[in-house]
């Protein structure tokens, strides 16, 4: 099971989660989730963090931003392997950039790096995906969306906005 952790390089180190917020508009049979995720880093040192986390089973990413300066800057999509040397270089050079990598680890596992983690500052990633509609053994209409937490959250925001068509069957909505 993975956990929304943003754990420090190289360590079991933890940073603080202290804001999860979700926007989730369903219409018709697709889902449009984004993630906002808001960590301090309360380790003690400046450090790079890494995030994995699972999303719902065929889902696919749409956007991903991180904040710079305060601001929301969404990222570009860019070769695997240039990704890596591009985030590898900017990452050594902390006090002049930000830098954040997401890659697929494996089926619906992504991993996000972030760096620099400043001590004692809070730190915004969003992840945005698209996902489908399953119907569930009662063909009611059903959307998972993981939520796994090891640690409590000082701030937990749900939005979400439905958009049916025809008389609907009932709409589950799982927060695992």
């Amino acid at each position: 099971m993975y956990y929304y952790e943003l754990k420090i390089k190289n360590t079991q180190q933890l940073t603080k989660l202290v804001s999860f917020d979700v926007a989730i508009t369903i219409e018709f049979f697709l889902v449009h989730t984004s993630v906002s995720l808001t960590f301090v880093n309360d380790t003690g040192t400046d450090s790079e963090g890494e995030l994995v986390f699972p999303l719902p089973e065929g889902a696919t990413i749409c956007d991903y931003a991180l904040d710079i300066n305060g601001n929301l800057v969404d990222g570009v999509i860019v070769e695997k392997d240039k990704a890596r040397v591009v985030f590898e270089s900017e990452a050594r050079n902390v006090e002049k950039s930000s830098a954040s990598l997401v890659e697929q680890i494996e089926g619906n596992v992504f991993r996000t790096r972030i760096s620099p983690l400043p001590v004692n500052k809070e730190r915004i990633m969003r992840v945005s995906y698209i996902s489908q509609i399953t119907l569930d053994k009662h063909q009611s209409l059903k959307y998972d969306l993981p939520l796994h937490f090891r640690n409590p959250i000082q701030t937990f925001n749900c939005n979400i906005n439905v958009t049916l068509t025809d008389t609907p069957k009932i709409v589950f909505l799982s927060l695992i």
